[in-house]
């Protein structure tokens, strides 16, 4: 691998091993994710937006714009998901959840669909 593809990876690492510790740390009192954004807690919503982060990361990160492949990146995602929903299963003041993952898999397929919005509009785009 190129230098340029390991500095591709860098930010699409720091979000995972950011994503990776917010799961695993404790919350409770004024950091609480409790309460809700609409009809869905805000805990899911930010869920979705982190996982949608980490798949347009990732996507950006192997550089293809194919379903195929988006389609893997999201698989990915979500796996990653399904990971920390077992550590957290596994550690005493968090808990495992399946809505968690349902969030996760939506954010994955709302980053894909950014980064294939953005590839288009950045190859219609010309540099002035």
């Amino acid at each position: 691998m190129t230098r340029r593809g390991v500095r591709r990876w860098i930010p699409t690492i720091v979000v995972a091993v950011v994503v990776f510790v917010l799961s695993a740390v404790q919350v409770g009192g004024a950091g609480s994710t409790s309460g809700s954004l609409g009809l869905v807690g805000l805990d899911k919503w930010l869920h979705a937006v982190g996982y949608a982060g980490l798949s347009f990361l990732v996507a950006a990160a192997f550089g293809r714009r194919g379903w195929r492949s988006l389609t893997a990146v999201v698989a990915l995602v979500v796996v990653f998901g399904g990971a920390i929903e077992l550590v957290q299963g596994a550690l005493p003041w968090r808990s495992a959840s399946v809505l968690d993952l349902l969030a996760d898999a939506v954010g994955a397929l709302v980053g894909v669909a950014a980064y294939r919005g953005w590839r288009a509009v950045r190859g219609r785009v010309r540099p002035v």
